[in-house]
């Protein structure tokens, strides 16, 4: 062979080396993207009829759309974290900022304020979180499932009656976005379980797991309530013995930041719960969790059909993995996973039905959840999980079987697993979906001007004012500051600061248009604090002194606000310091 032959030869074989991690890299560039297109499309198919007629007009849209108006508002005035709802109640206002976790109308004012009208960004919310929820239920279920079996449980997710019921019935924003953290946790603790986890890693999935449990607290607290309840449980038997205990003072420490987090938000519903109507509205009946049980005879509900109908839809999710579950138990694969999974589905099943009562009664705080049926949302994740792990199993049985009667047993087994599931997902379309209302833009329109200044829930009102004086209030045009024998005029009316004159005159009793609340501040141009109160209605009332007076009225921030948002910004510093740790070079293996 030449010389000139042996150089040719040489560098065609340089340039087949070569090529190879290139295509390589060009393969899994591909296949990253069909997985994401794979992901993507369930979660966009499950909320195509929202992009094509609208929103759907649930229960709780009116309140959404009065509660985003506001919080923009606030925010475009300055005020980083709004305190108060002041456009409800024919600008009266109440206290719902106080409680209400703000996470979605944070994204909401967002979207907005990129150039987006409301209903666009509603819409695109609703994409959003519904593409989360479909790539997080992916990251968890890949945790120890192979890649089909993610995509089909999280493909199936996008369509689980009670969580497509959540949009299209309930108009449940708060809930539907939240689960997507309860994904992110569920996954950082699949990741955890593996015993071999190098130090930054743990530390790594420490920073995720306080994000996504400080997220899920100021989005949805019942969401965040079956969290606290289900994590736990589902560590306990996630994790091998040996790194049990290590592996939840990881998790113990990752909540706490998580805790720290939120407490700009958790800390004001604690302290502050009392000062609302909430509770003293017909205590012991109205929030009676007891009559709203499914599958219970307690109810009173004239919908409790439709509850029991969607419990039994989730429930029958969790066929296919029956079905499998005495193959499945004498294979030699790891099966922790799967039973961790099963048995925590059959937990969270039985806390939406009457079979739970003795928990509900021992359990702290867990009555001020109402509702048990919305365990379903959480019932919906783990039993789409093992729809997802248990069709793809079945469907390769089917493949292997070479006798006969094993081959009839497993097209059987996979027939009545796939038809279960096709019957649920029909179930979610002709239901929930079918018979949803939804608002076209100019009736949106008019639903957004309309509830600007609706009226808010009752138990949102401070606790001094009542629902019929908030009626009464909004069928009149009260001026905004009214002093008997004295003229008013308005400099400055924000949400949170306000400020106006008083002309000459006696000492009087001014009466503002707002409800009575113990943070707001009165005072004048000479620094004298006003004596304010509430008069019989619940409105605020100032002691106000003779002759001309400035008065500027604000929105004090109480002291445990303040405390929360240090422990905010501790939470905060905590996770860059954590996270900081996470890019050194070395990986330290964690013994055990």
């Amino acid at each position: 062979m030449s010389l000139s032959s042996q150089s040719l030869s040489t560098t065609v074989l340089f340039n087949r080396f070569g090529e190879q991690p290139a295509a390589r890299a060009r393969g899994a560039e591909f296949a990253r993207v069909h997985v994401f297109a794979l992901l993507l499309a369930p979660a966009v198919v499950s909320v195509l009829p929202i992009l094509i007629w609208g929103l759907p007009n649930g229960p709780d849209l009116a309140s959404h759309l009065r509660f985003a108006q506001a919080f923009s508002d606030s925010l475009s005035q300055g005020n980083l974290y709004p305190a108060w709802q002041h456009l409800a109640n024919s600008g009266f206002g109440d206290g719902s900022f106080r409680i209400y976790p703000p996470l979605i109308y944070y994204a909401l004012s967002g979207v907005k304020l990129f150039g987006a009208d409301w209903m666009l960004s509603f819409k695109l919310l609703v994409v959003a979180t519904s593409a989360a929820g479909s790539f997080l239920a992916f990251y968890w279920l890949r945790g120890f499932a192979s890649q089909s079996q993610a995509l089909v449980g999280a493909s199936l997710y996008c369509l689980a009656p009670f969580r497509v019921n959540e949009l299209y019935q309930s108009a449940m924003l708060s809930q539907f976005a939240g689960a997507a953290f309860f994904l992110m946790a569920l996954g950082v603790i699949e990741r955890l379980a593996r015993e071999d986890a190098p130090r930054t890693t743990v530390l790594r999935l420490q920073v995720l797991f306080g994000i996504a449990f400080g997220a899920l607290i100021i989005t949805h607290v019942p969401l965040a309530m079956m969290a606290a309840l289900t994590m736990p449980l589902y560590a306990a038997l996630r994790f091998e013995k040996r790194i049990r205990l290590r592996r939840f003072v990881a998790l113990a420490a990752a909540s706490a930041i998580g805790l720290c987090l939120s407490a700009f938000y958790l800390v004001n519903l604690i302290r502050e719960l009392p000062l609302l109507k909430g509770a003293m509205i017909q205590p012991g009946q109205r929030f009676d969790y007891g009559a709203n049980f499914a599958l219970s005879t307690a109810s009173h509900d004239q919908n409790s059909w439709y509850i029991n109908l969607l419990f039994l839809a989730t429930l029958a999710l969790i066929i296919p993995a029956v079905l499998h579950l005495r193959v499945f138990l004498r294979s030699r694969s790891d099966k922790r996973p799967v039973m961790t999974i099963l048995i925590v589905a059959v937990f969270t099943l039985l806390m939406a039905t009457p079979a739970s009562v003795p928990l509900w009664r021992v359990i702290p705080k867990l009555s001020s959840m109402e509702f048990p049926w919305r365990w379903l949302s959480a019932s919906s994740i783990l039993v789409s999980g093992l729809a997802g792990i248990s069709l793809p199993l079945l469907w390769q049985q089917l493949q292997l079987c070479s006798a006969a009667n094993q081959l009839v047993q497993s097209r059987r087994r996979f027939m009545l697993a796939a038809g279960t599931v096709l019957i649920v997902i029909v179930f979610s379309c002709a239901y929930p979906i079918r018979n949803a209302l939804f608002v076209n833009r100019d009736s949106f329109t008019t639903m957004l001007q309309h509830s600007r200044t609706s009226s808010g829930l009752e138990e949102w009102l401070p606790r001094w004012t009542t629902l019929a004086a908030a009626n009464r209030f909004a069928a009149q045009a009260a001026p905004q500051v009214s002093v008997p024998h004295r003229l008013a005029s308005i400099q400055a009316w924000s949400p949170e600061m306000r400020q106006f004159t008083i002309g000459e005159g006696d000492k009087a009793v001014a009466q503002i248009r707002t409800f009575f609340y113990p943070y707001w501040e009165l005072r004048t141009t000479a620094g004298q604090v006003l004596n304010t109160f509430a008069d019989a209605d619940g409105v605020l009332v100032a002691d106000v002194p003779g002759g001309p007076q400035t008065i500027q009225m604000r929105f004090v921030h109480p002291p445990h606000q303040m405390l929360a948002n240090i422990l905010s910004v501790a939470g905060a510093a905590a996770l860059a310091v954590m996270t900081l740790l996470t890019f050194r070079r070395k990986a330290l293996p964690i013994p055990v």
